[in-house]
């Protein structure tokens, strides 16, 4: 059996769509679906009652506000199945076959997770393929007893929280397999947490993505994990950093490149820390596949970088507030 879990906060326009795209599913008889409500304005029972019927649908509440994290954590220690699915709220399974494609494959071999494609729509009108994506939650399937043997669980922080999920995973070598299959459709939400306020968005990521790639190496050092994957970790993360410093540079935003500096010293330690263990092969690899998204993300506005990645460094290094 699996089970799905979906955290769901003030997510009631959206959130049958969720569970109509589980609904068709072929393998739907196989799936327990958790609601987990973050204390939302108001409750889910009118919407759990025009499934109950059709699926084997929970409703856990949370007491407070907790965010994402936290209710995929609540959703985890309150559901038992073998395997389970990460939905957010206002996301669909990309076709009718998407879970069975994903625990068919998960339970040949024995394998600890699968990673999938998935399809990130913006506004209804652009698509965007990602390929086998190690970062979000979508498109996956985690065998429990993996996360259970490693106290593998969600990061509280306001946004990021899957990062440190799954860097957690994969630097814990699990057996993994990569599928070409779509499986899962990522809605581009105006109103989500990451877009709704963008100006105080850039603070918060900033803070965030920084406190999750620290936690993320101390929670590998506690499980002893090898040093050239902590090594990936440290380098990946400073490189998203700096990416993400340019973009703002070339705004020329002063106020959010004092954040990126203030919140990435300790991040600048973890690397040097563990730089020695970098090997060329990975390093290379990373830079590779980190630069050509960063160069396809931008490619209307692309610019020549005021800084190399170990200028930045030094600046950094240098700030004081």
């Amino acid at each position: 059996m699996i089970d799905v879990i979906i955290p769901a906060f003030n997510a009631h326009e959206t959130i049958e769509k969720t569970l109509l795209s589980i609904l068709i599913q072929s393998y739907k008889d196989k799936v327990c679906v958790y609601i987990v409500d973050d204390k939302s304005d108001n409750d889910y029972s009118k919407i759990v009652n025009k499934f109950k019927d059709y699926l084997n649908i929970k409703l856990l509440r949370l007491k407070t506000n907790k965010g994402p994290a936290e209710a995929r954590n609540y959703g985890l220690k309150h559901s038992k199945n073998d395997y389970i699915i990460f939905i957010d709220s206002d996301d669909v399974f990309y076709n009718h076959y998407s879970i069975e494609i994903l625990y068919k494959n998960i339970i040949k071999n024995n394998y600890d997770l699968i990673v999938s494609s998935f399809i990130e729509e913006i506004n209804k009108q652009k698509y965007i393929t990602h390929e086998n994506t190690k970062i979000w939650n979508h498109g996956k399937i985690y065998k429990r007893e993996f996360l259970t043997k490693h106290n593998i669980t969600f990061l509280n922080i306001s946004t990021n929280e899957d990062l440190y999920f799954n860097f957690l995973i994969f630097m814990l070598e699990p057996r993994v397999k990569y599928i070409n299959e779509l499986t899962y459709v990522w809605k581009n939400n105006p109103s989500s947490i990451t877009r709704k306020n963008n100006h105080e968005y850039n603070y918060t990521a900033i803070k965030s993505y920084n406190k999750c790639i620290c936690e993320t190496v101390y929670a590998l050092e506690k499980r002893n994990a090898k040093k050239e994957n902590i090594a990936n970790v440290s380098f990946f993360g400073l490189l998203q950093i700096y990416y993400t410093y340019l973009s703002y540079s070339k705004q020329n935003n002063k106020p959010v490149i004092n954040e990126i500096y203030k919140y990435t010293k300790q991040n600048i330690d973890i690397y040097y820390k563990y730089q020695k263990y970098l090997k060329n092969e990975n390093k290379n690899h990373i830079i590779s596949e980190e630069l050509q998204k960063y160069v396809n993300s931008n490619l209307s506005t692309y610019f020549l970088p005021d800084k190399t990645f170990q200028e930045f460094i030094k600046e950094v290094e240098q700030y004081e507030e």
